[in-house]
């Protein structure tokens, strides 16, 4: 069971969490690898930091926050609330909260907000990240595949 969780928003004394969030919910796709830690971390690295630039350049009206759980930072969440569509840019949780209802609760909060807006629930997903069946599992509808990412969308 999920403990009560809190988004607050993020602050540039944040970084250093929130690049280890990045870092941890990328960690599977090194698995096996070859990457020596320096390279694998400076690429980490520069991955978030075009993610950031990107997404703050994209959709500047984008809240970011992070995710406490009972008082404990935990992830963090990117919402982009477009007129057409709710938009999850990013949801993220260190491993120690994953698999406890989490990130359950807050999709389907954004999916209940998405209800009383009248508008859909939007993300993308990348095809071999394990969290594509909780979406489904939750509603979301696999629309459509471009290169290595898969968008998904709930409708109220």
């Amino acid at each position: 069971m999920a403990g009560s969780f809190i988004l607050r928003p993020a602050t540039a004394q944040d970084e250093a969490f929130l690049r280890s969030v990045y870092a941890s919910a990328r960690a599977w796709e090194f698995v096996g690898g070859s990457w020596a830690d320096a390279e694998r971390d400076a690429f980490l690295r520069l991955q978030y930091d075009w993610q950031e630039e990107h997404y703050r350049n994209a959709y500047s009206d984008a809240e970011w926050s992070v995710i406490t759980v009972d008082g404990a930072d935990a992830g963090r969440l990117i919402v982009h609330r477009g007129e057409a569509a709710i938009e999850i840019m990013d949801i993220a949780l260190l491993d120690a909260w994953r698999g406890h209802g989490t990130g359950t609760d807050i999709i389907r909060s954004l999916m209940t907000e998405g209800a009383t807006a009248g508008r859909p629930v939007r993300l993308w997903v990348e095809n071999a990240n394990r969290a594509r069946r909780l979406y489904e599992r939750l509603g979301f509808l696999h629309i459509s595949d471009h290169g290595p990412h898969c968008e998904y969308v709930w409708a109220p």
